[in-house]
């Protein structure tokens, strides 16, 4: 078996490949979604507020409150639960 003389150009090289393929999700979220997502990502990263809440397998929950207090955090998600109410309701 032979040795690569120059590991660091090797490891170089690996990771500028993996680099140029895309990353591919075999996951439920469709391009769209993900696409979604990194936008709420980049708004959050300038500045604007938000919740993330996961409800895993196991029915336990995860949250990040970005640039916000918990206080406010409660406050966005009645927002968001006040607006789909109106629109299950047809007024939006």
């Amino acid at each position: 078996m032979e040795t690569p003389g120059d590991i660091d150009s090797l490891l170089t090289s690996i990771l500028e490949g993996a680099r140029e393929r895309p990353l591919k999700h075999d996951g439920r979220l469709s391009e769209q979604d993900r696409q979604f997502i990194t936008r709420m990502i980049d708004a959050i990263e300038n500045g604007s507020k938000g919740v993330f809440v996961v409800l895993n397998p196991d029915n336990s929950l995860d949250y990040l409150i970005a640039n916000d207090t918990r206080l406010g955090a409660i406050a966005i998600l009645s927002r968001m639960i006040q607006r789909t109410a109106r629109r299950v309701e047809g007024d939006e």
